[in-house]
């Protein structure tokens, strides 16, 4: 947010030089062009080889960048205080993790007379689907051997955390109401117990979507989204 917001103040007050840089680029290579074209021998070879190499320099330097490893430091249960790796597509991957956890009562207070037992664990089930939709769609992401990265964290939340939880609370709670259709949450003797291990799963949850914040570079932007250590 804040580079998209620098960036935006860096165009407002910079716009007609960028436009003249651009036009005068613009030109330039237009200009090369031409000539290029009227070039024959070795000059026309020359010049189609350094053109070349330019691009495939640049080409390299775009996907040297975007698979760039850089480390974030964070600490969850099961891992203490770790240092992970993330390239770009694990820095998106997270940006969408962390997105469905701090809108989803995964990590949002759910106060013992407000909210309903069947949309909680219906949001549970639909973060636990799409985190693993997203492992499955990072399988071919480059690894980094010997340092856990943004998918290991995932799988964690998910076997260690989520399963756990919707396994024991989705038949529970879907046993009752079969047995008592109609009749008012309010009612189910469970809903006391189940809200009282939601709580101990948000505890568990919740540092776990701060490290996928840091790792989605919102670390400093905690308090807005809901995730204030």
């Amino acid at each position: 947010m804040g580079k998209s917001l620098a960036w935006a103040g860096w165009w407002t007050r910079y716009r007609l030089l960028a436009l003249l840089v651009a036009a005068v680029a613009g030109m330039a290579i237009g200009g090369l062009a031409y000539y290029a074209s009227r070039l024959s021998g070795v000059a026309l070879y020359v010049i189609t080889g350094g053109v070349t190499a330019a691009l495939g320099a640049v080409i390299w330097a775009w996907l040297t960048k975007s698979a760039a490893v850089s480390e974030v430091e964070v600490t969850v249960p099961q891992f203490s205080k770790v240092k992970f790796a993330v390239t770009k597509d694990h820095k998106v991957m997270a940006r969408r993790i962390v997105v469905q956890m701090a809108t989803r009562v995964a990590v949002q207070p759910l106060d013992d007379d407000a909210g309903r037992v069947d949309e909680a664990v219906a949001s549970l089930h639909s973060l636990f689907r799409f985190v693993r939709e997203l492992l499955d769609e990072d399988a071919g992401a480059r690894p980094t051997p010997g340092r856990p990265n943004v998918d290991v964290l995932a799988m964690n939340m998910l076997t260690c955390h989520l399963r756990p939880f919707l396994s024991t609370w989705h038949r529970r709670y879907s046993d009752w109401r079969a047995a008592n259709p109609g009749q008012p949450e309010s009612e189910w003797s469970d809903d006391k117990a189940f809200r009282t291990e939601l709580r101990d799963l948000q505890a568990q949850l919740r540092p776990q979507a701060i490290a996928f914040a840091k790792m989605a570079e919102y670390d400093g932007y905690l308090d807005v989204i809901g995730l204030a250590e």
